[in-house]
């Protein structure tokens, strides 16, 4: 595991999930690696079906087989369509990847200027 350090220094990619912004890695992440709460930052893992390359589900619990990655995201997890099941399929269009990047900090004062 990789110090909390290193985890707010990192360039993570920025997508889009549900028609929000969020920052995914490949990496597991963990709420308890030390993600800064004091902004609302939330980390969901995603996995994939045995058949495909991409995402599959965004779970609210771990994922311990067809890890794709983590998306950490600010904000309130009502506005994520689990209902009562703890994962929801992610359907064409659900998971969009850009090509920029930034860290933690960064996205935390991009998210701070737009409130």
């Amino acid at each position: 595991m990789s110090s909390s350090h290193e985890k707010h220094e990192r360039k993570y990619q920025c997508c889009k999930i549900f028609g929000r912004d969020a920052l995914f890695t490949r990496l597991r992440i963990y709420p308890e690696d030390n993600i800064p709460e004091q902004y609302g930052c939330y980390c969901l893992p995603l996995r994939f079906d045995e058949d495909e390359k991409e995402p599959a589900y965004l779970s609210f619990e771990g994922v311990n087989i067809n890890f794709f990655g983590t998306v950490l995201f600010f904000g309130v997890l009502d506005q994520i369509p689990f209902g009562e099941i703890p994962f929801v399929k992610i359907r064409d269009g659900d998971f969009i990847l850009t090509n920029d990047k930034c860290t933690l900090a960064e996205f935390c004062k991009i998210k701070e200027a737009a409130a």
